[in-house]
């Protein structure tokens, strides 16, 4: 084989390992340039027969053509050359593909389509290959050009034309049929196929997404609308990390399900994800059509919604511009709505003008018809609360408004705001503020911990001048004596400096505003330096008490207290730090740039008192702060943090809405912290319940975590949410395979504590499937928590294992139990000693030791009685007296089951359902009348035995 043959081989080779897209397209075409290279046609037909097949399945419509085209050529040249099929391409199926791309342009004359239909039946007829597959095409042509008519024929000749390999699949024949029974308006039937589609597990490319996405509508129409929710989430999860054309439709159907159903912010966030699909293929111009469709539909909701003035995020790329149109400025819900409607009338013209019929206009009309459709189908992902508008801030005209600015700049840390705003305020005429705005930009100087010394002497001098030039010679002279000292910069060797300069302000009675500044320079020095004492309190209480007499004594008060408060905190007197804060922001006049820091404080001591509602307020006003100002590292750390408190609160969904704002403040290329945003709304998503949309989210944060070259660690953090989301699901194996690649990441980059948690997960869930491999998982997680030093989670990978173990005959499960029992104990930690006993009884039980088993059990239910878990207790109940019915002592289980129904609530499903399994044992037993009683839930309790 010569050089370039094993080129060619080597990049098919590779190419059969990738799914369709841009790095399997790459390689074929690497493969089509080596060939032409090397003058070898044989190569190059065999390349393009493969990306003929490549082409369809990622929606490239024009490469598709010109390589079938070129193909069929080469083909008819020399069949023996250039065979129809090689491999698993064929170009008699290709055909199958060809005359509805041509119906998805208007440019193309039906003539061309007829031409395509005859060539394909001739040359289906010379292979001897029956006419299934002819017909199927043209019943779907007829389907996109409006003529039903014609499509009921051709599909009851399909019907009795024999099935071949050259037949369409089953799943793409019923999909096609769905359709046109729901254009013909036989919803029933259009719904029971897609039924059989979507429950009977057919699938191809394409399937079963494609048919779930058409589903929706009707499912809604019928009713069914936790079918349509389940059809929404499975579909859309499918296709949205595709980067595929052909999906335009099935994304469509997404975003009108949105519309109808509440979920316009969704839908919302949907469409910037995937706007780019309305420039996508531009030969697939019907895709373009029920695109555009549906994003007016949606965008006409999102206006209804309250919301017509929303920034559709990416519409104004170049790419789009040949779509939509020039449009100066961001493009609005309304303003994008309009145009999307008039580009849908236009190609639906130009559709109907072909066809011949009027069917793509009455397709529009029935979908501005859906703006009187609504159906309550909440799915809880995003929110309009992401998408509040930051502002520009006060219109600022004099130096005192640019000095504020820099100083709410500084106190959010955003020091090339605050020097830009310093130097816009220097720039205006002076009025009284040289000496504040100088001070300022010795503060942001010193903020970089690499600054010009010399640049901060020089300007500390400035500020000199300036002071004495003010008046404020006592002032002047400490500056000029202390230097950066003053401004918070030293270490604990220059304390006696700024001790002995206080004592010799206090011995010649300078004036309060140097003897204050001292003080609080003492204070900084020393909370930076972990040396705070009662005395640094006394301190700022005298500080506190000659406030009043300096240039600013509210800013000044604001700011001795805040000293004092994480002084207090150092010294352990939290309800006295939380009380100092109180009173700081109990001045309701105080500057913004002052209540900020305050807010955030007082935010946080709440988080660690555990008292997360006290500080909800506190959350609303620092995040209407930070909004104003508009910084946005300042925006996204109070949002995650008032998220916190969120949900804390048990309010989960306002705490994805409160990240899911942060998020969109995130500039492109934050991989790092565009993951921990993502991993946090996955997080609070799945606290909501929301698995299936936490599954999305936490799929994002998996791709974050590629971008952002993530540590192991995080991806196996990530991995194992996702695992979580996807079994909340009901993706048992999904979930498995997610956290079986967690403990590999984890253990490949040496984060055992992540490897034990994903290995205790996994390992519980083969437990539940019965799989004895549950053992080893768990005994490996037990390894990987040993060698993370994590002994809470060690010991609950014990009892999980002690369950396994126990299931599969291995009496060695009482040792494992036995070991975290004694933690339990040594630890007073009641509940899970019941726990652990409640998992003996049951290991005893499956080795087999009942007459132990039922005694154990039941100490387990008056144990977790005692903690007030009643249901607990009684499920160890119900075991006891699941364990005597099944070994023939009914009358002891009568006790036991009455026990059960005392303590669980009257008419919850657990309550109702024990009732069904005390009457059937009753009714053994030949108590007929009470079994009734049992099985009613009305068994009078005061005639019991």
């Amino acid at each position: 084989m010569s050089e370039h043959e094993d080129r060619i081989r080597e990049l098919f080779d590779r190419a059969d390992t990738l799914p369709y897209g841009p790095e399997e397209r790459a390689l074929l075409e690497e493969a089509i340039a080596v060939a032409e290279e090397a003058g070898d046609e044989e190569l190059a037909y065999e390349a393009r027969l493969r990306l003929t097949s490549s082409a369809n399945m990622t929606g490239d419509t024009e490469t598709m053509i010109a390589s079938f085209g070129w193909t069929v050529g080469m083909h008819d040249r020399d069949p023996s050359r250039f065979p129809s099929r090689i491999g698993g391409d064929d170009l008699l199926f290709q055909y199958k593909w060809m005359a509805s791309r041509l119906m998805a342009h208007p440019d193309f004359p039906l003539g061309e389509v007829d031409a395509v239909h005859a060539d394909m039946a001739e040359r289906y007829r010379a292979a001897g290959v029956g006419p299934s597959g002819v017909l199927q095409s043209r019943f779907f042509t007829a389907i996109q050009r409006g003529d039903l008519a014609a499509a009921a024929r051709l599909r009851e000749e399909r019907e009795l034309a024999p099935e071949d390999e050259y037949s369409h699949c089953d799943a793409c024949v019923r999909n096609e049929d769905a359709l046109f029974f729901e254009l013909s308006g036989d919803h029933d039937r259009a719904l029971a196929v897609y039924d059989e589609i979507i429950d009977g597990g057919l699938s191809c490319g394409a399937e079963p997404e494609t048919s779930e996405s058409e589903a929706l509508l009707p499912y809604l129409r019928a009713g069914r609308l936790d079918d349509a929710r389940r059809a929404h989430l499975r579909s859309y999860r499918a296709v949205r990390g595709r980067d595929d054309a052909d999906n335009v439709g099935v994304i469509a159907n997404h975003l009108v399900f949105c519309a109808v159903t509440g979920n316009e912010a969704r839908g919302l966030a949907m469409l910037e994800r995937h706007i780019g699909m309305l420039a996508a293929d531009p030969l697939n111009l019907a895709g373009r059509l029920h695109a555009l469709t549906a994003v007016a539909v949606l965008l006409d909701a999102v206006a209804r919604a309250g919301h017509p003035d929303a920034i559709v995020r990416g519409a104004d790329t170049p790419e789009l511009e040949a779509v939509l149109g020039h449009h100066e400025g961001p493009w609005t819900t309304e303003s994008l709505a309009t145009v999307a409607w008039r580009r849908a009338e236009e190609l639906a013209d130009a559709f109907d003008a072909r066809n011949g019929t009027a069917a793509r206009r009455r397709a529009l009309d029935g979908a501005r018809a859906l703006a009187a459709e609504r159906y309550d189908v909440p799915v809880n992902s995003d929110s309009f609360q992401s998408r509040v508008h930051t502002g520009v801030g006060p219109a600022r005209s004099t130096r005192a408004d640019w000095l504020l600015a820099a100083r709410e700049a500084m106190s959010v840390g955003a020091l090339d705001e605050a020097t830009a705003a310093a130097a816009r305020a220097e720039a205006l005429p002076e009025d009284g503020s040289l000496t504040a705005l100088l001070g300022l930009r010795v503060q942001i100087l010193l903020a970089d911990e690499d600054a010009d010394a010399e640049a901060v002497e020089e300007l500390i001098a400035e500020r000199v001048a300036a002071l004495r030039a003010a008046g404020r010679a006592s002032r002047a002279d400490s500056e000029a004596d202390l230097g950066v000292l003053l401004f918070g910069r030293g270490t604990a060797e220059d304390l006696p400096r700024l001790s002995d300069a206080l004592a010799v302000a206090i011995d010649r009675r300078a004036d309060d505003e140097t003897v204050v500044d001292l003080r609080v320079s003492i204070a900084e020095l020393e909370l930076r330096e972990g040396r705070v004492g009662p005395e640094t309190v006394a301190s700022l209480d005298a500080a506190l008490d000659r406030a009043d007499g300096t240039t600013e004594p509210r800013e000044t008060r604001a700011v001795i207290g805040f000293l004092r408060a994480h002084a207090l905190i150092a010294l352990e007197r939290i309800e006295d730090a939380v009380e100092q804060v109180d009173a700081i922001l109990a001045d309701v006049h105080l500057p913004r740039f002052l209540r900020l820091p305050a807010l955030r404080l007082r935010m946080q001591l709440h988080l660690a008192t555990g008292d997360p509602a006290a500080g909800l307020d506190d959350a609303e006003e620092l995040m209407a702060i930070t909004t104003a100002i508009g910084h946005r590292d300042a925006l996204i750390d109070t949002s995650r943090v008032s998220a916190q408190l969120l949900a804390e609160c048990g309010r989960p969904e306002e705490a994805a809405a409160r990240v899911q704002f942060a998020l969109a403040q995130l500039p492109p290329g934050e991989h790092a912290l565009r993951l921990a945003l993502l991993l946090d709304i996955g997080r609070y998503q799945e606290g909501l319940g929301s698995h299936e949309v936490a599954a999305e989210t936490l799929e994002d944060a998996y791709r974050a975590a590629h971008d952002a070259a993530a540590d192991a660690s995080v991806v196996s953090e990530v991995l194992w949410w996702w695992g979580e989301a996807a079994l909340g699901s009901g993706e048992a194996g999904l979930a498995a395979n997610l956290w079986d690649g967690a403990i590999e990441v984890a253990t490949t980059g040496d984060a055992p504590v992540q490897a034990a948690q994903a290995g205790i997960s996994l390992g519980q869930l083969l437990f539940q499937m019965g799989q004895e491999s549950s053992v080893d998982v768990l005994t490996a997680a037990a390894d990987a928590a040993a060698q993370g030093e994590n002994e809470q989670q060690r010991l609950a990978a014990l009892h999980r294992r002690a369950q396994a173990k126990a299931r599969f005959g291995d009496a060695t499960a009482l040792d494992d139990l036995a070991e975290v029992a004694a933690f339990a104990r040594d630890n007073e930690a009641e509940w899970l000693i019941a726990d652990v006993e409640d998992s003996r009884a049951r290991a005893l039980e499956a080795l087999g030791r009942t007459d132990e088993a039922v005694p154990v059990a039941l100490a387990a239910a008056d144990r977790f009685l005692a903690v007030g878990d009643e249901g607990a207790s009684a499920m160890a109940e119900l075991f006891a007296a699941r364990v005597l019915a099944g070994h023939d002592r009914g009358e002891e289980a009568v006790s036991v089951y009455r026990s059960v129904v005392d303590h669980l609530p009257r008419g919850t499903e657990a309550a109702d359902g024990v009732g069904l399994e005390f009457g059937a044992l009753l009714e053994r037993l030949g108590r007929t009348d009470e079994a009734e009683q049992a099985r009613r839930g009305g068994l009078d309790i005061e005639s019991r035995d």
